[in-house]
């Protein structure tokens, strides 16, 4: 396959000239339409947007609580309770499958 060539870079140059002047074209009539057109959002939509306003301004951490935990870790002191895990992991999958279901 040849890379370059002369009908292959005519052919980007005629594609470009012709979607400018459909974009041109297509500016004229989109501005005609935006002065009666409006947008509304579902109530879904809204609440996205508050939650993510929330969690922008929420931390995502406590960092004295991690130093606290990497503090335990290196002094041998932090414990894994093993069912703890198990639990959550099953109400986890429990959760996913939930959802899918």
């Amino acid at each position: 396959m040849k890379v370059g060539g002369s009908s292959d870079s005519n052919s980007l140059d005629k594609l470009g000239r012709s979607s400018s002047r459909s974009s041109a074209s297509g500016s004229k009539a989109s501005a005609a339409t935006t002065a009666s057109d409006s947008i509304s959002f579902s109530d879904l939509s809204s609440k996205l947007q508050e939650l993510e306003k929330s969690l922008a301004t929420s931390e995502e951490f406590d960092a004295g609580r991690v130093e606290s935990i990497k503090q335990a870790i290196r002094d041998g002191q932090f414990l894994i309770d093993s069912g703890v895990v198990a639990d959550k992991l099953l109400q986890s999958v429990q959760e996913l499958f939930g959802k899918a279901a």
